[in-house]
């Protein structure tokens, strides 16, 4: 532990139990931060079971987490019942953070923002997704203008790509951008070291060894592409007998916001002939061992920032096949080299997985330059180092006297 230590007020809508990308991993940053002097504390949220507030996740006991008497909402206004209790956090008695580190932001959020401001409190904020490019020209200027106006309050606009860069600005955002790639953590997502720990693990996982188990990670909604994955299974299914799809879904236990989605995505695979070999399940803490266990991993999402599960999918050793979402970034590497890259079809999803089943060499090659690539450019160290050094950066800003006027 370092002595100039800094805190660090993390404001995410959602947090654990909640499953959020972001959140997910800020919670895992949190010891690694802590150890370079950033202690950081997580300002989130009601949930429904703890109206007021929960003890920390297992994985992160240094980080505390205090919850707003306010229930989650998807509606973008909820900044108009969080944000107040965030700034009186962040500004009345001993809590006072250094930093206040902020996962969302929106238009409504400018009233609490300026009265951060105002409070002499630097505030970073990690944009994760890119610009949905749906929509009329003019819906889409509309959003641009409102999602980008509450990023002039903000001190520095964090992306984990260069390609999230060049977005913001083409979108006009004046805050100085920062690329800070997700890290991954590349012991806690390592591969097998040899078959015997490989049978093992998928015995104590209940799933069969010598099956060759398609693993996708993520909610099941329309933007993530399940949809694709779901109709390109009988395909998969009939050509490789012993083939298992396992859907590891956050979303799986709780009440979905796109029910008629899901249902769909249900109906297909039952009607699909192999039904028996699907296996879907709900949010786990053990993300790594399902990765670890799997032949290849299947993403087939419509549009991203930089989502955590594909590095560790290559820190872990097993064949990634994408779709070349909106946001692909070149951090991931190369198609072809470090991924197999398809197009948005059944049928090509289908062959790309297929292909990778088919093949023992090019899986080999896959798992060793994935994990290669985690390991030389997506360590967690490397992004752990970036964030302390900016936080120091813009604490020591607030704390510089002003010059005087000329």
């Amino acid at each position: 532990m370092v002595d100039d230590s800094l805190r660090v007020c993390l404001g995410a809508l959602q947090y654990y139990p909640v499953y959020a990308g972001p959140a997910v991993r800020f919670r895992r940053y949190a010891p690694g931060l802590r150890s370079r002097g950033i202690e950081m504390e997580v300002f989130t949220c009601a949930v429904d079971s703890s109206p007021e507030s929960a003890p920390p996740p297992p994985h992160d006991p240094d980080a505390p987490v205090h919850r707003a008497p306010v229930r989650y909402t998807k509606r973008p206004s909820i900044w108009l019942r969080y944000g107040p209790h965030l700034v009186r956090h962040c500004t009345e008695g001993s809590s006072r953070p250094d930093v206040v580190q902020l996962l969302a932001v929106s238009g409504w959020a400018i009233p609490s923002l300026i009265r951060l401001k105002r409070a002499g409190l630097p505030i970073v904020f990690t944009n994760t997704m890119v610009r949905d490019p749906s929509g009329a020209s003019c819906v889409r200027s509309l959003k641009d203008l409102t999602w980008s106006t509450p990023l002039r309050l903000i001190d520095r606009v964090v992306v984990s790509s260069r390609a999230m860069r060049t977005a913001l600005l083409d979108r006009g955002v004046g805050a100085r951008v920062e690329v800070i790639p997700n890290g991954v953590d590349v012991d806690r997502f390592r591969p097998c070291r040899d078959k015997a720990e490989r049978r093992a693990l998928r015995r104590r996982l209940g799933l069969d060894p010598g099956e060759e188990i398609v693993l996708f990670v993520g909610h099941v909604n329309a933007r993530k592409g399940v949809d694709v994955l779901a109709e390109a299974w009988p395909r998969i299914a009939r050509e490789r007998p012993r083939a298992r799809l396992v859907l590891i879904d956050p979303s799986r236990d709780r009440e979905s916001s796109d029910p008629a989605f899901v249902a769909r995505v249900e109906a297909t695979l039952r009607d699909s002939g192999a039904w028996d070999r699907v296996t879907w399940i709900g949010a786990v803490e053990n993300v790594e061992d399902y990765l670890r266990a799997a032949d290849v991993f299947a993403f087939p999402s419509r549009r991203e920032g930089m989502p955590n599960v594909v590095p560790e999918a290559f820190a872990s050793g097993v064949p990634v096949v994408l779709a070349p979402f909106s946001g692909l970034p070149e951090e991931f590497g190369r198609a072809g080299g470090e991924y197999i890259l398809v197009e948005r079809t059944p049928d090509d999803l289908s062959a790309g997985i297929l292909r990778v089943l088919a093949d023992a060499g090019l899986r080999r090659e896959l798992r060793e330059r994935g994990r290669r690539w985690a390991t030389d450019t997506l360590s967690v160290d490397v992004s752990l180092d970036r964030y302390a050094a900016l936080y120091r950066e813009l604490a020591a800003a607030r704390k510089r006297p002003a010059a005087p006027a000329s």
